[in-house]
């Protein structure tokens, strides 16, 4: 019952419902956003017209697997105890996807696959695997960019 009058109270009191609109100093209420679609007519209109089986095999070939490998961090607790690791810690593997944006090389994975790694591999659909090297990363937006040593590989445009 206390929970349903809190939660009541604040409704009432705190909550305004009118989010997408600003009052202004002078009364007038304007909208805060505008709207935008970025899907075209022609688009829409011909929905039913994509080959979505083609679709899907262009982008299976530009997907990749994505392994890394870090090291923990050592735990001084443990190493009085039982002495130093050899190597420095623990290795650990981790892995992820990615996706091929430009055929020199360059692929698009999140920054908490590789975060920390020590080394970078890709392993392509057809199964080649390359060492990667980390380009640049955004960490506010979980992305990282990754480049491989090939050329002409099947890429996903945006």
């Amino acid at each position: 019952m206390g929970g349903v009058m809190t939660l009541g109270s604040y409704l009432l009191f705190f909550e305004k419902n009118d989010a997408p609109f600003i009052h202004t100093d002078q009364g007038q209420v304007v909208q805060k956003e505008t709207p935008v679609s970025y899907v075209s007519r022609n688009l829409m209109n011909n929905a039913g017209d994509n080959d979505f089986t083609k679709i899907a095999e262009d982008a299976v070939h530009a997907v990749v697997h994505v392994k890394n490998v870090t090291v923990a961090p050592t735990n001084p607790f443990m190493e009085f105890f039982y002495g130093a690791s050899p190597g420095g810690g623990k290795m650990i593997v981790g892995t992820g996807s990615g996706v091929i944006v430009s055929p020199d090389g360059y692929i698009i994975t999140n920054n908490h696959v590789i975060e920390g790694a020590r080394e970078i591999q890709v392993t392509l659909n057809d199964q080649k695997s390359f060492a990667a090297k980390l380009v640049g990363v955004d960490k506010s937006t979980d992305i990282a960019l990754l480049k491989i040593d090939a050329g002409e590989l099947p890429f996903m445009t945006f």
